[in-house]
């Protein structure tokens, strides 16, 4: 191999590397960006939004990212049954269709996860189980 060609495959080598350095530096600093946007982002929530969620008795308690949306946790004190979390849900991703609500409870019998399941209603149980459904069009 002459001089010139080795010459060029490394330099080829190491824009290639320069690359995927500066590819990597960005996921990184985007991972670091993204977290505090998801906890801003539940300050922005339009005031429909606050509105459903304080007139049902629920309050938000985090909010996390799931790929490219952001799961907005909510918990409340009151018995709720599974036509409530279907109805507030219903109302919900009709003001926030880019947004996961994620229902934190803290038990569940399995025909009651069974039934979050089939209703496509994200639940997380206290530590223990995390659903998240898809939200429709991904």
């Amino acid at each position: 191999m002459k001089k010139a060609d080795f010459e060029k495959k490394i330099i080829e080598r190491i824009d290639y590397r320069c690359d995927h350095i500066e590819k990597l530096l960005t996921l990184s600093l985007l991972n670091d960006m993204l977290p505090q946007y998801a906890e801003e982002l539940y300050m922005d929530l339009s005031d429909d939004v606050k509105k459903i969620v304080e007139d049902r008795g629920f309050s938000i308690v985090k909010s996390e990212l799931f790929s490219d949306k952001v799961a907005i946790f909510l918990k409340t004190d009151k018995k709720v049954g599974i036509r409530d979390f279907r109805e507030i849900n219903q109302q919900l991703n009709e003001y926030a269709s880019n947004i996961i609500f994620v229902y934190v409870i803290n038990r569940a019998t399995m025909a009651q996860k069974r039934k979050f399941i089939e209703e496509r209603i994200s639940f997380s149980i206290d530590g223990k189980e995390q659903y998240i459904a898809q939200v429709q069009g991904d």
